[in-house]
C-alpha cells in the first residue's frame, strides 16, 4: 500500500460518515417539510434553515456522499471483493453475507419503486407530515384535494382494495 492510500483511506472514512450525518439531518428536516408554497407562505424553518436551504445542502452533500463513497470504493476495492469472496458461499460461488446485502437492497429497491408497504408507510408518514402544515390540514393550496405530489401513487382501488390512500 502506497503512503498516499494509507493517508487517504482514512480520510475517506471519516469523510463519508461525516457527509451521512449531514445528508441524514437534511433529509429528516425535508422529510417534516411542508410544500414549497406552504413552507414560503408560513416561513418554515428548521434549525433556523428555510426548506431552500435544506434541499442545496441535501443535494450538495448526496452529491459529496457520491464521490467520497467512489474514492473510498477505489481505496478499498481488495476488501470489498473479498467480502464476495469469503465466508460461507453459495451455490454461485459469491458469500452469503454479499447475497444478503444484494436481496435486502433489491427488495428495498422493488417495494419502493411499486410503493408497496412496508415502504410506502414512510411516503405516506411523509405526506401527513407535509400537508399537515397546510390550511386544512392535509388539503394543500392549489384545490386538488390534498392530493399534489401523489399523481404517480398507485390507488388502492387500483390494487383491488376500497380505499384510497
Amino acid at each position: 500500500m502506497t503512503t498516499a492510500n494509507k493517508t487517504n483511506r482514512p480520510a475517506m472514512s471519516i469523510a463519508a460518515a461525516g457527509i451521512l450525518v449531514g445528508l441524514a439531518v437534511s433529509g429528516i428536516a425535508l422529510f417534516m417539510a411542508p410544500p414549497c408554497s406552504v413552507a414560503t407562505a408560513i416561513g418554515w424553518n428548521f434549525l433556523f434553515l428555510r426548506k431552500a436551504s435544506w434541499e442545496t445542502i441535501h443535494i450538495v452533500f448526496a452529491v459529496a456522499f457520491v464521490i467520497v463513497v467512489v474514492c473510498h470504493l477505489r481505496y478499498n476495492w481488495g476488501t470489498l471483493t473479498g467480502h464476495f469472496a469469503r465466508g460461507t458461499r453459495t451455490a454461485g460461488g459469491i458469500s452469503r453475507s454479499a447475497l444478503i446485502a444484494i436481496i435486502i437492497a433489491v427488495v428495498l429497491f422493488v417495494l419502493s419503486a411499486l410503493q408497496l408497504p412496508p415502504v410506502s408507510w414512510v411516503y405516506d408518514a411523509h405526506e401527513r407530515i407535509k400537508f399537515s402544515h397546510s390550511p386544512g390540514g392535509g388539503q394543500g393550496q392549489g384545490g386538488g384535494g390534498g392530493n399534489r405530489g401523489r399523481g404517480m401513487r398507485r390507488q388502492a382501488s387500483d390494487r383491488g382494495m376500497g380505499e384510497t390512500r
